[in-house]
């Protein structure tokens, strides 16, 4: 089941914060990589902090190094917005630490940019270069 605009039922709950919904509907849904408007289900759950929801879509095949908005990966958006637990599991789940967005950004850069220092020494200790 797909909507005109490209939304499954998984991508829809993401969006709409219903957490258990999503992790129920990951493992029946062919596609898991849906993106709209450039943000992926993988991108979202980075954005909206869901560690377990992030892993679980890597398991199930969504690529841990797409980018959307900008060039910007869900390692990007979780170094911005300081999820610690989300960035473990993307650097876990095989996540390049120094992917560079369409303005040469790493996520070192936009975890730095945002003050998030807790991820700042996380990134380096994973190996990210400035």
């Amino acid at each position: 089941l797909k909507y005109e605009d490209g939304r499954n039922p998984l991508y829809l709950a993401i969006e709409h914060g219903a957490c258990e919904n999503a992790e129920m509907l990951v493992d029946r849904t062919e596609d898991v990589g849906v993106s709209v408007n450039d943000w992926s289900t993988l991108l979202l759950s980075a954005h909206y902090g869901n560690g377990a929801l992030v892993r679980q879509l890597a398991e199930k095949g969504a690529n841990v190094n797409q980018s959307g908005p900008e060039g910007q990966t869900a390692l990007m958006i979780a170094a911005r917005c300081g999820r610690v637990e989300v960035i473990k599991t993307l650097l876990r789940k095989g996540a390049e630490v120094n992917q560079k967005d369409h303005l040469g950004r790493s996520a070192l850069y936009h975890a730095v940019a945002a003050k998030r220092y807790d991820t700042v020494k996380l990134l380096l200790d994973a190996g990210a270069e400035e």
